[in-house]
Parts: C-alpha cells; sequence; structure tokens
C-alpha cells in the first residue's frame, strides 16, 4: 500500500518470490492499469505483466467491486472488493458482496455472498427538453421499481441525471428534497445533476462556429440573443433589435421603459 507512483518500483524493490512446495499467496493494496479508465502513473503504474511468477494466488485490495483473472502460470488474481458499497459506483450494482473461501490443498477459491447485505441500485436517465414533473416522474417510477424487490435492507439507489431541460428552467431549481423526505427510511438517495454541462458543451460550440464567421461582437451577441428568444418562443414580442441596442449602450430604463410600452 505505496502511492500508485511508486507501487511499481516498490514491487521491484520488494521482490517477492515464491517458496518451493508451498501454496504461496501474494496479497497487495494498490490500483492496477488495467482497471483503469485512464494511462497515468498517478493513478496506476502496476500492470499484471509485473507480478512475480510462481504465486499460486495474487490478492488485491483497494478497489471496492470483484473481479478474478487468470494470470500467465496458472496463478488467479482475484480483486476482492468491500463487504458493503461506499463509492455507489456503476460496476458495482448487481454485484454481491461477500468472502472469499480458500481451499489450500486443492488451490481453489469460493466466493461467499453475505446472508444479509444492502443492496444498491444504480440508474442513468436521459432527457430531451424535460420539465421537472416529468424528471420527478421519472425518478420516482425507478424508486417504485426497486422497492418492489426484495430488499432485506433499506436499499442505496444513485441516479445520474442527462440530456436538457425546458428552455428556462434552471438544473439548480430542481426540488428533489421532497422525494427524499417521500422515501426517507425506505430508500438512501444519490441524485446527481449534469444538464448544465451538456447545455454549456452545446453553447460553447454554437458560440465557435459563430466565431468563424468573424463577426463582430455586437453582431454575435444580437444573432444569440434572437436564436434564445426563438427558442423560448417569444416570436415578435418585442422590438428586440431596439432593446438590445439600448443594452448595449448601457440604457437599461430606456429600455424597461420599453418593454412596459410593448406589453
Amino acid at each position: 500500500n505505496v502511492p500508485e507512483k511508486k507501487a511499481k518500483d516498490a514491487l521491484n524493490l520488494w521482490g517477492p518470490k515464491p517458496v518451493n512446495g508451498c501454496r504461496n499467496i501474494l496479497v497487495l493494496h494498490q490500483n492496477f492499469k488495467e482497471y483503469s479508465a485512464i494511462d497515468d502513473e498517478m493513478v496506476a503504474s502496476l500492470s499484471f505483466e509485473d507480478l512475480p511468477q510462481g504465486f499460486d494466488l495474487v490478492l488485491n485490495g483497494h478497489l471496492h467491486w470483484r473481479d478474478e483473472q487468470e494470470l500467465n502460470g496458472n496463478a488467479k488474481f482475484i480483486l476482492m472488493g468491500s463487504t458493503v458499497c461506499t463509492q455507489m459506483k456503476p460496476i458495482e450494482a448487481g454485484q454481491k458482496k461477500g468472502l472469499y473461501m480458500y481451499d489450500s490443498e486443492k488451490n481453489e477459491t469460493n466466493f461467499v455472498p453475505l446472508v444479509v447485505q444492502r443492496n444498491f441500485y444504480y440508474h442513468k436517465l436521459k432527457f430531451e427538453n424535460a420539465k421537472f414533473e416529468e424528471v420527478i416522474s421519472a425518478i420516482k417510477k425507478e424508486i417504485d421499481s426497486e422497492l418492489s424487490k426484495e430488499n432485506l435492507l433499506v436499499p442505496m439507489i444513485r441516479f445520474r441525471l442527462l440530456g436538457t431541460l425546458a428552455m428556462g428552467l434552471n438544473p439548480s431549481d430542481l426540488n428533489i428534497g421532497d422525494l427524499v423526505e417521500k422515501y426517507a427510511g425506505k430508500a438512501i438517495l444519490n441524485i446527481s445533476k449534469d444538464f448544465a454541462s451538456v447545455s454549456f458543451k452545446k453553447k460553447i460550440a454554437e458560440l465557435r462556429e459563430m466565431h468563424k464567421s468573424k463577426q463582430s461582437v455586437s453582431s454575435l451577441g444580437l444573432k444569440i440573443l434572437e436564436k434564445t428568444l426563438d427558442e423560448a418562443k417569444f416570436g415578435n414580442a418585442f422590438d428586440y433589435e431596439k432593446i438590445f441596442e439600448l443594452l448595449s449602450e448601457d440604457e437599461l430604463d430606456k429600455a424597461i421603459k420599453l418593454l412596459s410600452k410593448d406589453e
């Protein structure tokens, strides 16, 4: 259990070797490149190919899900995982927690799930121009579905909300407090709202395209306003060009009076 950047060097310096005529088990607590989404030595410098030969079993901690791999030389690599769900990652959803029993005479391992454990469910929900009530309804539907299953303990349910909301709706205004209160004692909820990032990327892409046309800042601003009003279905509710001109000249009072007159 050393800093990931130094793990490979530390293993080489340690240089564990199997003992002839014995069952040999190597125990580590590190990340491995095979389980990392990015190739970065700060995240993982060890790989399966760096493991010493001759061991019957390699046990690894650190990561919280389970996995088993066959290594060269007939060795088995077991990522044992935690006995409780702690990180609420998608890979943990549906996986049972438990213990491994090892028969050293037969050199066999057997996973034994815990009889009583907390279920974890993960849902990724994507919306398009959705209203708040649509989002809340979709979340409730999934929660009720999971609660209808056999749950010996109060289950954990995580939601990741993606996509876009209806024009004018701010993700921060989506109230999930009522949901948490409604299902208190029945479910442990974790809800992440990623609507803003999708909208932000879309706006950046639009600005880049507009920038390529070499228009002035004023022209770009007017075009963005026109597009936004059109998406919001304002139509010709007011003279937006005149309003924009007044605002660009810092004539806020005149702009407000003009809007009041149009109303």
